[in-house]
């Protein structure tokens, strides 16, 4: 359990990691917040994942106690879950002098698990996050950036050494993407050779792209139209999201 106190907006009150062998880190983590009966102080909370492909954040909220007769000051905050996850950082901010506790447990999930932050108890996501976020070693040949209606920001791809390259695109549908669907932006070129790929759907205006069914990206054999790529071209992608 960590001790927290406030000191102020923007300020960082205490941070904890977890701190168990990489063979038990579990794919979701319950953050779980305690404060001081009758307190109504609200904190800002990061979520960290280390991961095989570095660190990053996940997302962050905001909490207080929840209104009410019998409602916690002692509580669940959030549920984040990331799969593959190698290791948990949480960052706390609060107002000055505000006394808090953070702790949290986690588990493994046998069947890979879902992506992201889920609020509880009265908890507000008030940032973005990365997704789909696949275990190291899933390549993919086309994938779903977001659940619903939703906005790309960035993201970046890794193609295998042999690969011989073609194009990553995005389209706007709630089904699988297929031969001939048309590409929403113009597509992104990969290069051969297994290099890092990365992009910027913002358009100097508007920090990235609305998508109004589904943001799904694909690897393309051509850059007018979606020709799936062959097996042996399929990446590991990562899109920022709103």
């Amino acid at each position: 359990m960590k001790e927290l106190r406030g000191k102020g907006a923007g300020i960082l009150a205490g941070e904890a990691i977890l701190v168990i062998s990489p063979n038990k880190v579990g794919d979701t983590l319950a953050i779980q917040f305690s404060e001081p009966s009758g307190t109504r102080n609200r904190w800002r909370l990061v979520v960290r994942v280390n991961t095989s492909e570095g660190d990053y954040n996940l997302g962050a909220f905001v909490t207080r106690p929840p209104y009410g007769t019998g409602d916690p000051a002692a509580r669940v905050v959030a549920l984040a879950s990331h799969p593959g996850v190698k290791g948990w950082r949480v960052m706390c901010y609060g107002p000055r002098g505000a006394v808090a506790r953070l702790s949290f447990s986690t588990r493994k999930i046998a069947t890979g698990g879902t992506f992201g932050l889920v609020p509880v108890n009265g908890s507000q996501i008030i940032s973005n996050r990365w997704s789909p976020s696949p275990n190291t070693g899933i390549k993919l040949l086309q994938g779903v950036a977001t659940d619903g209606p939703g906005t790309v920001l960035e993201g970046y791809g890794y193609q295998d050494p042999a690969g011989t390259g073609g194009f990553i695109g995005f389209v706007d549908k709630a089904t699988p993407i297929v031969n001939g669907d048309l590409f929403t932006i113009a597509p992104f070129p990969i290069p051969p050779g297994g290099t890092l790929v990365s992009w910027n759907l913002g358009d100097g205006v508007a920090d990235g792209l609305r998508f109004v069914n589904q943001a799904r990206w694909v690897v393309s054999a051509t850059d007018n139209v979606v020709t799936i790529a062959a097996a042996g071209e399929a990446m590991r992608v990562q899109n920022k999201v709103v």
